[in-house]
């Protein structure tokens, strides 16, 4: 029943919907790491014990541990995917890996053999955190899909900014925007400055639909 009402209710849902971006969003940045970790424990481990980066430079390394990351993404991707079957078919397993990580097994074999030891973990999760943001920015166009012109009011008011912005001059594009920009901020309410601030910092001129700051009126005797 309570499900059912979420369907009804188009703010319910989103919100409901990006709490599961959230979730997988943690989960691929996991995957992205523990590929990683995995691979350089049984490749780059010395005799000693220790991590040697060094050994990253060579060509059989090289394979080994590119096969490794492959066969940990795409394990993960076809259990977190409900997928069955794992296709033997190159391009279908890259279509599963972009989709899942955000990279091909081509891409990362290039990343390794151009880099060699320098690709370290720090630096797989620099290339980790840009692909995560084109993920997320992808599942929430999904999450998002349902709402249309006729939330924008109900949108703003969920978010408690109907006191600062006038919907009336807004598109439900904006109102999504507003959203995605006080997700961003952990929830936190927004002002006329924040918002300001944030077109200013993508180029373009303060939006229209900001309603003024109230200024309190000086006291008369």
């Amino acid at each position: 029943m309570a499900d059912e009402k979420k369907k009804d209710d188009p703010i319910a849902l989103l919100k409901e919907n990006y709490s599961k971006v959230k979730k997988i969003i943690a989960t691929t940045q996991a995957a992205h790491s523990e590929a990683y970790l995995n691979a350089q424990k049984a490749h780059l481990t010395g005799k000693d014990g220790l991590i040697d980066p060094e050994l990253l430079d060579k060509v059989d390394v090289q394979k080994k541990f590119l096969d490794t990351m492959i066969e940990h993404y795409m394990t993960k991707a076809m259990k977190d995917l409900n997928l069955k079957g794992k296709p033997a078919d190159a391009i279908r397993q890259d279509q599963i890996l972009k989709a899942y990580a955000g990279i091909t097994r081509g891409e990362l074999k290039n990343m390794i053999q151009t880099q060699g030891k320098d690709y370290t973990l720090n630096q797989h999760e620099h290339i980790r955190d840009g692909l995560i943001d084109e993920i997320r920015k992808e599942l929430s166009k999904s999450a998002q899909g349902h709402i249309g012109k006729e939330h924008t009011g109900a949108l703003i008011k969920s978010m408690g900014l109907d006191d600062i912005v006038d919907t009336s001059k807004m598109t439900h594009q904006d109102a999504l925007t507003m959203y995605n920009l006080q997700e961003s901020r952990g929830g936190d309410k927004l002002t006329q400055k924040s918002i300001a601030s944030y077109y200013k910092s993508q180029g373009q001129a303060s939006p229209v639909f900001i309603k003024e700051e109230k200024k309190d009126k000086a006291y008369k005797k």
